[in-house]
């Protein structure tokens, strides 16, 4: 068998004579053709197109954008399979991602010919929705959700977005009892659950069974209906679930004259679940330094956590496998690389998870109602993490989602649901006021010595921010703000659950830059991260073993 670089060397001599029956001969005997790599992906498009055989040029085109999503060539490939394949809509969507990559403008004239030909087969509302949608995924459209992608004026709350064949709907999370702002969407806490749109609903509920209803207008009528009880609902705010409570046994009838949402049914028992944990909670810190613990003392910044974390196992030599929080947070939720997962590019937004199977994912296939609860926008429901999650809150970090309200939100959930077995992700995302020059909560103010409360705003990213005192002197104020906010949640554990029934992890993504006067980019202060467990069949102990 040949080399990957000599096989590519003939492919070159063989495409220059034309000779596409040997191109494909010399990847079969090199066991070749399922490779991933670029220039083989997009000759055996070629040659399958030249053949006429466009299904399987669309596999291998398909594969190949599942590995290249930003690369030139495999998008104006899709664009031409696409074309030929009569599917307009999606040919011209990749056209314009190859616009908007090709910053070369190799082949503009030919790209440009094809979007012209496409304006035959499309209306001018759908080509425009189309380019909009383009032009806000490559400009981080996902940091403004639950702004919809193609126009950043709409939002997605009332309505929802779809990866694959699931249908996310998103409704208002507000507590407050006046009508919402929607100027800056971004401002809006969004509450979203798979489920579907209808008018008449038919359940037959087998245990005691919790409905998200979802009205789509204001003052809407439902009709009720189960055994002897008739019930008209008609004050339940619009466009925000209502969790309706039924008995085991209940053949439930809804019916409206508007369309309605209705959530998927949570069930208050699961079958063959007594062996697991009745909860798995993952507590994600943003931000937190293993390094910076080993200085200060886990004891001494974030006591509780220590208290509750000797019962389990502390991990002291754990490192990141990613250098920022996009890219570790694909890592955690596919278990790959970022060379696997192939989400990283920090201004494009990626589809990519779209098509790989996630954790959460596993949970929920197992039985457990899936919760995720953050604020950390490089987390966002449409990058893929509303996959596997039966109910996602999310509220963009900058406007709320602190570690007060996720903590709370937390507890509130396992209050309302104590009898499902509930997976849970919740993010702590307020480390990361400290690099962004973000002020402070009044209890880390105040223990904060002036000298050291000032602000310098920069335009540098966080991984590339110098040592600073005074970041360390506010990071580690913050950092006891958070473990009094977790202590809450530790207490309401153990008042709930035997050690049994529960494993609670605490993890980071990366450390600080500002930590460590060093330009070493990847040194133990960005990646050495803490990582915790307690609860059933964790061993109680430090654990010195190097890890990732």
């Amino acid at each position: 068998m040949l080399s990957l670089k000599q096989v590519l060397k003939k492919i070159y001599i063989y495409i220059y004579n034309e000779q596409w029956q040997e191109i494909e001969s010399l990847l079969t005997k090199n066991n070749l053709l399922d490779s991933n790599q670029v220039k083989i992906i997009n000759t055996l498009a070629n040659i399958y197109v030249k053949k006429n055989d466009l299904p399987k040029a669309l596999n291998v085109i398909q594969r190949g954008l599942l590995k290249h999503e930003f690369h030139v060539d495999v998008n104006f490939n899709a664009g031409v399979i696409y074309y030929l394949l009569n599917d307009f809509e999606k040919s011209l969507y990749h056209f314009c991602w190859v616009e908007r990559l090709n910053s070369d403008d190799k082949d503009k004239n030919v790209i440009r010919e094809y979007i012209r030909e496409l304006k035959k087969y499309l209306s001018k509302e759908v080509m425009e929705s189309i380019f909009n949608k383009v032009l806000h995924l490559s400009q981080n459209v996902y940091l403004a959700f639950p702004a919809k992608i193609e126009n950043l004026k709409d939002t997605y709350i009332g309505s929802f977005f779809q990866i694959k064949d699931i249908l996310y709907f998103a409704g208002h999370y507000s507590k407050i009892k006046v009508n919402i702002n929607f100027s800056d969407v971004r401002q809006v806490p969004a509450e979203i659950l798979v489920g579907e749109k209808l008018r008449v609903f038919n359940y037959l509920c087998k245990e005691d069974t919790i409905i998200p209803i979802m009205m789509c207008k204001s003052n809407q009528e439902l009709n009720v209906a189960y055994g002897s009880e008739k019930i008209q609902l008609n004050n339940m705010s619009p466009k925000q679930y209502h969790y309706c409570a039924f008995p085991k046994g209940a053949d439930l009838k809804l019916n409206s004259s508007e369309s309605f949402i209705i959530g998927k049914p949570i069930l208050s028992k699961k079958e063959n679940q007594d062996k697991n944990p009745k909860l798995i909670l993952n507590i994600f810190v943003d931000g937190l330094s293993q390094f910076f613990l080993n200085q200060e003392g886990l004891e001494n910044v974030m006591p509780n956590t220590a208290n509750f974390f000797q019962k389990g196992t502390i991990c002291t030599k754990a490192h990141a496998a990613g250098e920022w929080t996009y890219v570790s947070i694909a890592n955690y939720f596919t278990g790959k690389y970022t060379m696997h997962h192939r989400q990283f590019h920090p201004k494009y937004n990626s589809q990519v998870l779209y098509h790989q199977p996630l954790f959460s994912e596993v949970f929920q296939e197992n039985g457990y109602f899936t919760t995720k609860i953050d604020g950390n926008w490089r987390c966002c429901p449409l990058y893929g993490y509303a996959k596997g999650f039966d109910r996602s809150l999310y509220q963009h970090g900058y406007y709320g989602m602190d570690a007060s309200q996720v903590i709370m939100e937390t507890m509130e959930h396992l209050f309302a649901f104590p009898n499902v077995y509930n997976f849970m992700w919740i993010c702590l995302f307020d480390l990361h006021d400290i690099n962004e020059g973000q002020d402070l909560s009044i209890s880390a103010q105040v223990n904060v010595e002036t000298k050291y409360r000032n602000i310098i705003h920069s335009k540098e990213k966080s991984v590339y921010k110098k040592y600073d005192q005074n970041k360390i002197e506010q990071y580690r104020a913050q950092l006891k703000k958070i473990d009094m906010h977790l202590a809450n949640l530790y207490h309401y554990i153990e008042d709930c659950y035997s050690e049994e029934e529960f494993i609670i992890s605490l993890f980071s993504d990366h450390g600080q830059s500002f930590l460590k006067n060093t330009d070493n980019y990847l040194d133990n202060h960005r990646t050495h991260i803490p990582m915790m467990f307690r609860g059933k069949n964790i061993p109680q102990g430090e654990c010195s073993a190097l890890m990732q």
